[in-house]
């Protein structure tokens, strides 16, 4: 499967955060982004379990600072609103789900996928499926 951006829901949470910061859109996404950022630990847990490279685990914890971890630190200081920011995160992915269909992938079974192939040490999300083999050469492996 090609890795695309339009088909990772963290790039989309990322996108609304960069939407955000320049006042395009109102709404924060702080708390979408707290929330992803429990799964990746959830998804970082079970790579350690699983004794996935170190290598990918590193690439994983640069691109979740990088997506995640810098955005809040930058919204650090807002409060989370819970009722619209769960609407909007709510809205932010029924737009993912419809586009994910329109693209022919069911939405909860490409998110499984997602989840068990990095939870497996496979680059398959744009950023590390694009980072991790230069980091790789750079490595001599």
């Amino acid at each position: 499967m090609n890795p695309r951006f339009d088909l990772v829901l963290s790039y989309w949470i990322f996108v609304w955060f960069i939407l955000y910061i320049y006042d395009i859109v109102p709404y924060s996404p702080k708390l979408a982004l707290v929330l992803a950022l429990l799964i990746e630990v959830v998804v970082f847990g079970l790579m350690i379990l699983k004794s996935i490279s170190k290598h990918f685990i590193g690439v994983f914890i640069i691109i979740q600072i990088l997506l995640k971890i810098i955005p809040l630190y930058i919204l650090r200081n807002e409060t989370i609103d819970y009722l619209p920011q769960l609407f909007y995160m709510g809205v932010l992915v029924a737009m993912y789900a419809a586009w994910l269909l329109l693209n022919n992938y069911n939405p909860i079974e490409y998110l499984l996928y997602q989840l068990h192939e990095l939870t497996n040490g496979k680059a398959i999300t744009p950023a590390a499926s694009i980072v991790y083999p230069y980091l790789m050469k750079l490595l001599g492996k």
